[in-house]
């Protein structure tokens, strides 16, 4: 009997348990979360993400846009038309001083007169269209910015608790710090300033072929090989910048870990340990720098040289 008794304390020991297993603790559900946080890969931004920066924008920013954009081309047609005046300038002087010209010094004075005329009127024409320009697009992008940051922090505040504890100290704000500062300046002043260029290139395009058009179709064979030129080394020029501004983030996101809890590691001994960390992505950094050198030395090289 007491063996029987021995054997079945022994089976009920070994067996599994005859309860059912509950579902998962909310520490376990929170584990997997962040697990497959971690695995999902990161998400790779393109020009549809760029567009959907101005769904911010209410139709008083559009107009604003638009008033911006008008001015930036104007700005941009000035520049052309001004060497167009400077060109008649020249040949005004030169026609004049040169031995018997028939021209008078009246009409030489009333030419000029009326070409300083057409320039001090481009340039002010500029200078007005130019200070819309600016202001306007910094303005706009104050407002988008300030806008992306409030639905960021509503999105942020709207995560569960696991989602922000897994984020380092200061990773939030210096996160939207600099990417709302980058897109500020994307949709600010660069976007001003390119739409400005372009059209200062269409225009200088149409005022070469109406002045000689043999001579502009000769030359605007270098347009083409620029292409070719940007169009080979910019995709690559932009992957490296991508991999050097990823590497310098994580290297920010360990400084401000460090210094946001300084006490904590000074009371650890881990300096050596924050260090080694935060060196491995400077080294991440200064080895991709070292990437970037000769694709922009062989891009500048390929146009200067032509």
């Amino acid at each position: 009997m007491a063996v029987d008794h021995h054997d079945k304390i022994e089976k009920s020991v070994n067996s599994p348990s005859s309860e059912p297993q509950g579902p998962l603790t909310n520490d376990a559900k929170e584990d997997e979360l962040q697990a497959k946080a971690k695995a999902r890969p990161e998400r790779t931004a393109n020009f549809k993400d760029y567009l959907r920066i101005f769904s911010y924008a209410t139709k008083w920013d559009f107009f604003a846009y638009a008033a911006g954009f008008f001015a930036s081309i104007g700005a941009g047609i000035t520049l052309p038309l001004m060497n167009v005046v400077f060109g008649q300038f020249v040949g005004n002087f030169t026609e004049y001083f040169m031995p018997g010209s028939a021209t008078s010094q009246t009409e030489f004075n009333n030419s000029i007169d009326k070409l300083a005329l057409y320039m001090f009127a481009l340039f002010l024409g500029r200078f007005v269209l130019n200070s819309i320009n600016k202001f306007v697009f910094r303005l706009i992008g104050i407002r988008l910015s300030s806008a992306i940051r409030l639905h960021y922090l509503q999105r942020l505040f709207g995560q569960s608790i696991h989602v922000l504890d897994s984020m380092p100290p200061g990773y939030a704000t210096g996160t939207i710090t600099s990417t709302a500062n980058v897109l500020q300046l994307g949709i600010s002043e660069k976007l001003g300033t390119f739409v400005e260029y372009n059209s200062t290139i269409v225009a200088a395009i149409i005022v070469a072929f109406v002045k000689n058009w043999s001579l502009t179709l000769v030359t605007s064979s270098i347009i083409l090989y620029l292409f070719l030129v940007l169009g080979i080394f910019l995709p690559m020029i932009l992957k490296v910048n991508a991999l050097i501004t990823k590497a310098e983030g994580r290297a920010g996101a360990v400084a401000s870990e460090a210094l946001a809890s300084v006490r904590m590691v000074a009371a650890c001994g881990a300096e050596s340990q924050i260090s080694r960390r935060y060196g491995q992505f400077v080294e991440e950094t200064r080895q991709h720098g070292k990437l970037l050198s000769p694709l922009i030395g062989g891009q500048l090289g390929l146009v200067v040289s032509n």
